[in-house]
């Protein structure tokens, strides 16, 4: 008998059948202990709605989407307090289930519209998603929305994400966060061969990102809007832009900060990027003692670090910046962005040759 939560509850399976996994996944509190196997799922797997307290762990337990796979995840969490789920392994079965199509801009929510996602939960409050090995997801590996107190952490993630109509990547593949979600953290999770962005964040605010790691990322390894009062630190990014050929505008920076507010960038590493390092808006951020080398190997009028249009009283101090022309062009800003509404203070600019290697994208 485990506690969790303070509920004694244990639930174990033998049968490697998808009617039995649906029936342990009826449980609303306690521990569930799921069978060794592969269990192809033709349709989402809804927790119950009042779950809480409730602890979900697999045992070499594989959920892959049957070739028929009609849903928005293979598992879905809705209003669930107290929630953990860990152990899984996810196969999202995406040359098969997945379809073409371009993401919504900014106020349509990704968990309305993103089909085939891994793990989706909406209004959940408490929930941690620890060591999932998700591979060839659709949509988003992990995709939360209108949550509080959410943890993520030891989650891989790879050959994961869509195309759009241009068969060029649609933003998907990875780890989003959306609509007012708050009081989050991402960390020690890879990535691995995504072809849109790694981490997305949306709407959401006070959150960490911290100790991840990325390598081949066709669009960027964290895309951020309308955020507030996140740190993203200590983590390490290789081969930004690759695939080529499923590159897409404006993608192929380490980092694109839009309207990301009091935030801190600290402490990051960005190697072999195709374009530039970061972009950013908003205020009141710190970007401090980054590494970005290998930038702009695709030898284009970028820059190291770019302020855009509506940046102000952002700092950029202390700053590793280098790559393809990058001692000319270290630090830019949009026209409309005033030499004095920002702070660029003591970065090391220098150019070197960018020359970026396709390497197998392995997670650590």
């Amino acid at each position: 008998m485990k506690l969790v939560f303070g509920f004694a509850l244990a639930l174990s399976l033998c049968a490697a059948d998808d009617a039995a996994l649906r029936k342990a996944l009826t449980a609303k509190t306690g521990v569930v202990t799921l069978p060794a196997g592969e269990f192809e799922v033709a349709r989402e797997i809804m927790l119950p709605g009042d779950a809480h307290d409730l602890e979900i762990q697999g045992n070499n337990t594989i959920l892959k989407a049957g070739a028929e796979f009609r849903g928005r995840a293979l598992l879905a969490i809705l209003n669930g307090k107290n929630i953990r789920i860990h152990g899984l392994s996810l196969d999202g079965n995406r040359d098969a289930v997945g379809r073409m199509y371009s993401l919504p801009a900014f106020g349509t929510q990704y968990a309305r519209f993103v089909p085939a996602n891994g793990i989706v939960a909406e209004n959940a409050d408490n929930i941690e998603i620890s060591g999932i090995k998700a591979n060839h997801v659709a949509g988003f590996a992990v995709l939360v929305n209108s949550s509080k107190g959410v943890r993520i952490h030891d989650v891989d993630v790879t050959n994961s994400g869509g195309f759009n109509a241009q068969r060029r990547n649609n933003g998907t593949g990875g780890i989003a966060l959306e609509e007012n979600t708050t009081d989050f953290e991402i960390r020690r999770c890879a990535f691995a061969s995504i072809r849109g962005n790694a981490i997305t964040l949306r709407g959401s605010d006070h959150g960490r990102l911290f100790e991840n790691e990325f390598r081949s990322i066709a669009r960027e390894a964290i895309h951020a809007e309308h955020t507030s009062a996140v740190n993203i630190e200590t983590n390490h990014i290789e081969q930004i832009g690759f695939p080529l050929e499923e590159v897409d505008a404006p993608g192929a920076l380490c980092m694109r900060l839009e309207r990301f507010d009091n935030g801190v960038v600290k402490d990051n590493s960005c190697t072999e990027a195709l374009l530039g390092g970061i972009a950013i808006s908003g205020g009141g951020d710190k970007i401090t003692s980054n590494h970005l080398t290998g930038l702009n190997a695709a030898r284009r009028d970028v820059t190291g670090i770019f302020l855009a249009s509506g940046a102000k009283d952002i700092t950029i101090d202390a700053n590793e910046i280098s790559g393809t022309a990058m001692s000319m062009h270290c630090v830019g800003a949009a026209p409309d962005v005033a030499g004095s509404a920002n702070k660029v203070l003591r970065n090391d600019c220098s150019d070197e040759a960018s020359v970026a290697l396709l390497r197998r994208a392995i997670p650590h």
